[in-house]
């Protein structure tokens, strides 16, 4: 079994979701507050087939600053009324953004429930990297 990797897309605009969610990361890291990310776009995503996750590319750095660096900008965990924790994280390289990597764990026993397609949050916490 091979490990899961990249599916390269037709670049699309990010969903009202994922811009929502890398918005609100970006909001709570002070390096990366005030940055543009107009020309942010999903160019592949996991073949994994169990997460949401998608790779970013843009024409320019969202953050010229971080040249030369590769790391996390910051993550949400989200609980939902019905027993799922849901990771959402922003990764940045050589200051674009370059990943934003949504899982769902099921918590409940035996925990094989497929990614929920909507959610009521229990709790939300933003976490800045």
């Amino acid at each position: 079994m091979r490990p899961p990797g990249r599916r390269q897309i037709k670049p699309r605009p990010l969903s009202m979701q994922e811009l929502s969610w890398i918005r609100e990361i970006l909001q709570h890291n002070p390096k990366w507050a005030d940055v543009d990310i107009q020309s942010a776009e999903v160019v592949a995503e996991c073949d994994c087939g169990k997460c949401k996750t998608v790779f970013l590319d843009s024409a320019a750095p969202q953050n010229p600053s971080l040249a030369r660096t590769k790391g996390w900008v910051g993550r949400i965990e989200i609980t939902t009324d019905d027993d799922f924790m849901i990771t959402v994280a922003l990764d940045q390289l050589n200051g674009k953004l370059s990943g934003l990597y949504v899982d769902a764990v099921d918590l409940p026993e035996p925990g094989n429930r497929p990614f929920p397609e909507g959610w009521r949050e229990r709790g939300h916490n933003v976490v800045p990297m």
